[in-house]
C-alpha cells in the first residue's frame, strides 16, 4: 500500500481540466517513461502485455518511431 499512498501524496499529473490554456504538467518519472506510456495509451499495445514481458523495450521504441512516421506521413499533403 505504501506506493498507493506515495502516488496519492505525489500526483503523476498536475493540472486542471476545466484549464482552458494549460493542460498541466507530467511529473518527470512519467516523461521518462512516455516511451513506454505512448503505445499504451493510443491502443498499440495493453498494459497488460508490457507488464507480463510480452512486449520488450526494442518493440516500444520502434512503436514510437512508427507513430512518430505515421504522424509526419498525416501532415504531407498530396501533390496535384
Amino acid at each position: 500500500m505504501a506506493g498507493f499512498w506515495d502516488a496519492r501524496a505525489r500526483p503523476f499529473w498536475t493540472g486542471s481540466v476545466k484549464s482552458g490554456l494549460s493542460v498541466g504538467t507530467l511529473r518527470e518519472d512519467i516523461l521518462n517513461e512516455m516511451f513506454i506510456w505512448r503505445p499504451i495509451l493510443a491502443g498499440k499495445v495493453t498494459l497488460e502485455a508490457v507488464n507480463l514481458g510480452h512486449v520488450d523495450l526494442v518493440q516500444l521504441v520502434k512503436l514510437n518511431d512508427l507513430m512518430n512516421w505515421e504522424a509526419a506521413c498525416s501532415q504531407v499533403k498530396p501533390e496535384g
